[in-house]
C-alpha cells in the first residue's frame, strides 16, 4: 500500500487574469486529441460549447488541490511495476474523489458556481458517450481545467508554488499533484 501525506494547496485568481495568463484552448485541445479519453467521455472534448466562453461567465477562480508527498521507500520505485502502479492509481483516485466532494460542496454554498475536476471523470466504469447515450450522472460530472484549455502545469507551479512532477524514466517521483477548483460569479 502506498504511504503518503496529503498536503492541501490553494489560491484564488480573477478569471480574467487566469484566462489571460493560463488558458490556451487550441493548444490544450491538441493535447486532448492525443488522449484516449478524447471524444469518449462527456467530461472531455470535443464539446458542444466554447470552453473560452465558459471561463468568461465567471469572475473568480478558486484553485485548490493536493500534493501527495510519498514516503521515502516509494520514491524512485518502478512506476510501471503492476502493484506500484495500482497503488498509485488508487491513491490518486481517492484524493481526486475528496477534491471533487469539496468542489461539489462549495458549489452548493455558492449558487451559480462551477467545480472543475482534477483530470477526467471517473464516475462510471465506462462512459455512456462511447455508446452515444447521454451522461448517466450529469449532476456530478465536471470538466477538468485542462479540458477547458487551462495550463495545469503552469497553474500548479505559479499559483500553487508546487511544480508538477512526472514519472521520469519509469521511476516514481517524490510527489504527485492534483489540481482542481471552483469558478464563481
Amino acid at each position: 500500500m502506498l504511504k503518503y501525506s496529503a498536503v492541501p494547496l490553494e489560491n484564488k485568481i480573477a478569471v480574467s487574469d487566469y484566462v489571460r495568463d493560463y488558458v490556451d484552448v487550441p493548444r490544450f485541445l491538441e493535447c486532448c486529441r492525443a488522449c484516449h479519453n478524447y471524444s469518449s467521455k462527456w467530461s472531455c472534448p470535443p464539446y458542444d460549447f466554447d470552453p473560452l466562453g465558459l471561463w468568461t461567465r465567471f469572475r473568480e477562480f478558486q484553485i485548490f488541490g493536493t500534493k501527495l508527498e510519498l514516503a521515502p521507500e516509494f520514491i524512485g520505485a518502478d512506476y510501471n511495476a503492476p502493484e506500484t502502479n495500482k497503488d498509485i492509481r488508487a491513491a490518486l483516485s481517492a484524493e481526486k474523489q475528496k477534491l471533487m466532494e469539496r468542489a461539489l460542496a462549495l458549489e452548493k454554498e455558492r449558487p451559480g458556481s462551477l467545480g472543475l475536476s482534477a483530470g477526467s471523470c471517473e464516475l462510471c466504469a465506462e462512459c455512456a458517450k462511447k455508446s452515444g447515450a447521454p451522461c448517466r450522472r450529469p449532476e456530478l460530472m465536471r470538466y477538468s481545467i485542462e479540458s477547458l484549455g487551462g495550463d495545469v502545469c503552469a497553474t500548479a507551479q505559479n499559483l500553487l508554488a508546487t511544480p508538477i512532477k512526472w514519472a521520469s524514466e519509469g521511476r516514481v517521483p517524490e510527489y504527485f499533484v492534483l489540481v482542481c477548483g471552483l469558478l464563481t460569479k
